[in-house]
């Protein structure tokens, strides 16, 4: 699985000092990834990032023997 972009949220604001409006990007916990699944069809799916677990290389686990 790949991890495509961090999704984010245009939030409203209040006009500045100069009363130009500008929007407001905030990151809503969500993460686009990508991957091959068992038919060969490439999927992109959002997922809460607190969904997500850290992948465990083959190089931690020959060093934790």
């Amino acid at each position: 699985m790949q991890i495509e972009e961090y999704q984010t949220e245009e939030v409203a604001s209040e006009p500045n000092k100069w009363g130009i409006k500008t929007a407001v990007r905030k990151y809503n916990g969500k993460v686009w990834c990508s991957w091959m699944n068992k038919n060969k069809a490439f999927v992109t799916q959002p997922f809460l990032e607190s969904e997500l677990e850290p992948v465990k290389w083959l190089e931690d686990s020959i060093k934790s023997k």
